[in-house]
This record gives C-alpha cells, sequence and structure tokens, in this order.
C-alpha cells in the first residue's frame, strides 16, 4: 500500500500523520516506522459534510478529541484519514475515499491494533453501512481490532445496546439541527 501520510506531528505525547500539512501544530520527526518497528498504533477517521466546514473549527476539534482520547487508551501512534466535505447522507461509508484506504491500511499493517472517531456521525448515518462493510471485515481478520468513540468510555461496540438505541437518536437530533440551520439560512 502506497501510505502517503508524510506529515508527522505530536501533541501531549502522542505522535500522528496526516497526508497534509497541519497549521496548527509543530512538524515532528517520527521515531519509528509505522511497518517495521513494533508499536501500538491507531488509526483515526475524521470527516465533514460540506465545503463551508472546510475553513471552520470541524477538524481541530475532531482531532484534538481524538488525540486526546488515544493517549487515555494508551497508544502514542495515530494515522488519520480525512475526507473533506463529504456528506454521509450521500456518500456511504464503503464508498467514501479516505474510508477505504483507511479499511485497507488497517488490512496490511500489522501494528494497526484500532481505531477511533470522533462520534458514529462521523463514520455513517446508517450504521450498517460502516459495520457490514468496513468494521466486519477488518474484525474477521483482526478479531482483537479495538474501535473508540470519543463520546464513549471504553470500546465502541456496534453490538452494545446502548450504541443501537442511542444512534437513531444521535441521527435524528443532527437531522432536526440541520434543518434548523438551513431554515435559518434560507429566512
Amino acid at each position: 500500500m502506497n501510505l502517503m501520510h508524510k506529515y508527522c506531528y505530536q501533541h501531549n505525547g502522542v505522535y500522528f500523520l496526516t497526508e497534509e500539512p497541519l497549521p496548527n501544530f509543530e512538524v515532528a520527526k517520527k521515531p519509528w516506522n509505522i511497518y517495521r518497528d513494533s508499536i501500538k498504533l491507531l488509526t483515526a477517521y475524521i470527516r465533514w459534510s460540506d465545503e463551508k466546514q472546510t475553513s471552520g473549527h470541524s477538524l481541530n476539534t475532531q482531532l484534538l478529541e481524538i488525540l486526546a482520547r488515544t493517549k487515555i487508551e494508551g497508544y502514542n501512534a495515530i494515522v488519520i484519514f480525512i475526507d473533506k466535505a463529504t456528506s454521509a447522507f450521500h456518500v456511504p461509508a464503503q464508498k467514501r475515499e479516505k474510508m477505504l484506504e483507511m479499511k485497507s491500511f488497517i488490512l496490511s499493517n500489522k501494528n494497526a491494533t484500532g481505531t477511533i472517531f470522533f462520534d458514529e456521525s462521523r463514520q455513517t448515518r446508517l450504521i450498517e453501512d460502516y459495520v457490514l462493510n468496513i468494521l466486519r471485515p477488518i474484525k474477521d481478520f483482526k478479531p482483537n481490532f479495538k474501535v473508540y468513540s470519543t463520546k464513549i468510555d471504553g470500546e465502541w461496540d456496534e453490538n452494545n445496546l446502548q450504541v443501537q438505541e442511542d444512534f437513531p437518536l444521535l441521527m435524528m437530533s443532527q437531522l432536526k439541527n440541520q434543518r434548523k440551520l438551513t431554515t435559518f439560512i434560507t429566512y
């Protein structure tokens, strides 16, 4: 796999790799090789919905919470995959470029033992597209693979009844907020 994550940063003891420069962080020297050295490595998926959010705070908000949680879970390295201005309503998880790159990276890198996301809405609007098409193939290949959300203590488990019950409520709340914002903007 040709990983284009050439920028390395460190924040509070956590090293993270990105494809593009991040102006709010200072570049750091990578202390290991993510393929050859034995390291405890997470992947992260970050997404925002439209171009208007590209210049906003979505990236930094998601990234800082992901980095904090990464440290709490005992990881010191993370590879970040970012789908910019990609609607989860219009583009299911299995059709997003960076989501597919992340899946391929996880399956090809023995060090990738988990993934983390800001909240479920960054992964999917229909929980089954992420679980069936992204997560299940990974867990079939790596049965001990861990998934974390910055919004849930411990591991995120797609089979947890609380996750399954909360997901539709989260989606309804976000849809309601989106409608309010659209109404506000059009008047």
